[in-house]
């Protein structure tokens, strides 16, 4: 499996980017950027954390400890601020509701 910076200098390839604009876009400097394409300087967690980010591939790819880029391709949701509230609303009403279903039943076995 491959290491860091090359997954990091191929993944900056495949975007289209030099390292200056790859730069510009994680707020560091170019020579940052080719220090840690040519591994002389190893990445900090919040700059792995970034490149998974932008980049959309999962940490362990990005470390070379998988060969899938994103495992989970289809798990993005792209939703509203009101459906995430509505989401969280029901789940929260499913939960109460199991929630005192259970709480009968534990009141139907003492009693019986």
């Amino acid at each position: 499996m491959l290491n860091f910076y090359h997954r990091f200098a191929s993944l900056r390839k495949q975007f289209g980017l030099t390292q200056e604009e790859l730069a510009q876009e994680f707020c560091i400097s170019r020579s940052s950027i080719s220090l840690y394409e040519s591994g002389k300087r190893a990445p900090n967690l919040d700059l792995v954390l970034q490149a998974a980010d932008y980049f959309q591939v999962s940490v362990d790819y990005l470390l070379g400890r998988s060969d899938t880029p994103n495992p989970f391709p289809n798990l993005t949701l792209k939703i509203s601020s009101d459906e995430a509230l509505e989401i969280i609303w029901l789940v929260l009403k499913l939960y109460r509701h199991q929630n005192k279903r259970t709480n009968m039943r534990k009141g139907n076995q003492k009693s019986g």
